[in-house]
């Protein structure tokens, strides 16, 4: 009945109110249950939300009220007409704020824009309430009807379409297409919805053409779907949780289960996304469980929320490890509460990578404030060799060349050294080779590293040359990798060239540690420098699960036994005739051994009855700046 009675004397239909109000609760009740990024972004769309709930409440109350023809009532309903044109100025007000959010536009462009949209809003509101005082614009009659001498709402609703329509196409190339067009097209289908309704004389559907704007930029920007198999979200949302509670001050328990198997996006057995499923809804109150690339889980929950997380962790974990007997994963588990110098970058799965890197497999982590300690240095270091790498200069004074001397057994005398790598860093202080050696490896930066040392260790042989030092060459160590660079062999060359000393003066080491594939690049790339005098070092013999035959193929010169093999020299009889045999062997072969890590007179004694050409350890030296290298070498002539 009072349908009718609003269709036919007022051009109004409560249904679509209706629905508008009740997609907006739903909306409403979807995002509190769902994972939403608590983005600035996210706060204008809340609020764009909320001023559709009043519209439509105030609308349907205008409305309503008007079949009551006395004139308390009819206050009543100005009061209402007041508040719904104010929600809907300020849903169009938010509207411009959420797009120009995302633009990323300098300060002064983005109050510029904000500022017109706000002073639009500002004067349609006051013609709107000087209109129901002084009776030009919205006028409710005695029989309840309605008319709009002049329909102030609608310039506005004009001028502010236009404002975001030109915002939106002259800054488009900082919007994401998907986003542009979608909101152009809700747009543009609300428009065309208000201009129906003028057409046909109604007032129905004016919050419903705004809900379109809101549903388009929901699914497009907001919608954070989970993951049907294990009830997980992305790890943008990840991101976004840490981000908030760093900004809000709370504390964050984070487990992190990562099955390396997966990490090739293979599919994850059921099985296994039950037990994920299962463990992370019923042991913490309000855990959210994200999916991370690969085969990396993490859980997180608010501290305040589980007074007793502890017990639940401790039952999660005693689950998953009898769980664990069926499936036979490799995993590592790693957990720990969060720490503001990791959440103020939000560097948590860069950090979980860092302290999976020190496990053993299949074994559980608390991480504590050393770990985070020993990370951020670690992140400062890469920071400081990316930026070596950037500047590439051969001087770069971080950069240290430390030597260690060998001894020469035929003549008693030292005459060769190797260079070893240091880096020197402001608020670091020295850093040795294993804290720097697999960052570089890792990220590609060991070549401008390897570059350095041997322009300096070069100026280092010119300096010995000139003052008649006898130096018969300095040894550089270089990482398998860099020799797969087309350009490796002229970049050496090159920085050897630019000192004015002769290569035979530089030798090179590689480890043994190379693959099947490295050889062919391995051998051309030694016969091409070996032709200009360089000698080639095998270094770290005994390391590894050493092929001989792989070994011999290469031409190597100098074959460097490892401080491993001098130590079990002294454990067994059996252990030493395996050693010498194999000295003697490449002896034989014409290859001079080196042994390395000699630290006493008997090591001394050992490796001289094991044909060893060279020694090195710290019984002769421990690793010095370059520039000590005089106290050791001779002048030639010298007795």
């Amino acid at each position: 009945m009072l349908n009718g009675i609003f269709d036919t004397v007022l051009g109004y239909t409560p249904a679509c109110d209706v629905l508008s109000l009740a997609i907006t609760i739903a909306v409403l009740i979807l995002l509190r249950v769902s994972y939403v990024s608590k983005s600035k972004s996210f706060m204008y769309f809340c609020m764009m939300l909320a001023s559709l709930l009043v519209a439509s409440v105030t609308n349907l109350l205008h409305y309503r009220v008007l079949t009551d023809h006395s004139a308390s009532m009819k206050t009543v309903g100005y009061i209402c007409y007041i508040v719904h044109s104010f929600a809907l100025l300020f849903f169009m007000f938010d509207f411009l704020l959420y797009m120009l959010e995302p633009m990323l536009l300098d300060r002064k462009s983005y109050k510029r824009y904000a500022f017109a949209g706000f002073w639009i809003c500002v004067a349609d509101l006051v013609v709107v309430i000087c209109g129901v005082v002084f009776g030009f614009g919205h006028v409710i009659h005695d029989d309840g009807t309605v008319t709009d001498e002049a329909n102030p709402f609608l310039l506005a609703y004009v001028f502010m379409t236009a404002l975001i329509v030109f915002v939106m196409v002259h800054y488009r190339d900082h919007l994401v297409k998907q986003l542009f067009n979608g909101v152009l097209f809700m747009m543009a289908l609300a428009v065309l919805l208000i201009f129906m309704q003028i057409n046909f004389g109604q007032r129905s559907f004016t919050v419903a053409s705004f809900g379109l704007v809101t549903l388009a930029i929901l699914f497009l920007v907001h919608s954070n779907p989970f993951d049907i198999t294990t009830g997980a979200v992305g790890e943008s949302a990840f991101d976004d949780m840490i981000a908030d509670g760093y900004k809000k001050h709370k504390d964050i328990m984070v487990m992190s289960l990562h099955l390396p198997e997966f990490d090739s996006h293979t599919r994850m057995p059921s099985e296994i996304t039950n037990l994920i499923r299962a463990m992370s809804t019923q042991y913490l109150k309000g855990a959210i469980l994200f999916r991370i690339a690969g085969g990396r889980m993490v859980l997180a929950f608010h501290i305040s929320k589980n007074p007793a997380y502890e017990n639940g962790m401790n039952r999660m974990l005693l689950r998953f490890e009898d769980e664990y007997a069926h499936f036979r994963f490799d995993y590592k588990i790693v957990i720990g509460q969060t720490e503001e110098v990791l959440s103020r970058d939000n560097k948590y799965l860069t950090f979980l990578d860092f302290v999976e890197s020190r496990m053993m497999i299949n074994d559980v982590k608390f991480f504590e404030k050393d770990d985070v300690e020993t990370f951020i240095r670690h992140e400062q270091i890469l920071e400081e060799i990316k930026d070596i790498h950037k500047k590439s200069n051969l001087n770069d004074p971080r950069v240290l060349v430390y030597c260690q001397p060998v001894l020469n057994v035929a003549t008693g005398k030292y005459d060769t050294a190797e260079a070893l790598m240091r880096l020197s860093l402001d608020g670091i202080g020295m850093v040795y080779p294993d804290q720097f050696i697999p960052l570089a490896e890792r990220y590609h930066l060991i070549h401008t590293l390897t570059l350095i040392i041997l322009h300096k260790t070069c100026r280092m042989i010119r300096f010995l040359d000139e003052n008649d030092y006898d130096v018969k060459r300095i040894s550089v160590n270089f990482s398998v990798r860099e020799f797969r660079d087309a350009s490796f062999c002229s970049e050496v060359l090159s920085v050897i060239d630019s000192t004015e000393i002769m290569p035979k003066k530089v030798g090179v080491e590689i480890t043994e540690s190379m693959n099947e594939n490295d050889l062919p690049i391995l051998k051309s790339k030694i016969n091409e420098l070996k032709e200009h005098g360089m000698t080639f070092y095998l270094d770290d013999f005994g390391t590894g699960y050493s092929n001989l035959e792989r070994i011999m193929e290469l031409p190597f010169d100098v074959i460097k036994f490892d401080r491993s093999l001098v130590l079990s020299i002294e454990k067994t009889k059996k252990s030493a005739t395996m050693v010498d045999s194999q000295a003697q062997m490449f002896d034989e072969l014409g290859y001079k051994v080196l042994f390395e890590g000699v630290e006493d007179e008997n090591d001394e004694i050992s490796c001289k009855r094991m044909h060893a050409k060279y020694l090195q350890g710290y019984k002769y030296s421990k690793p010095i700046p370059i520039e000590q290298l005089t106290e050791f070498f001779e002048k030639k002539g010298a007795d």
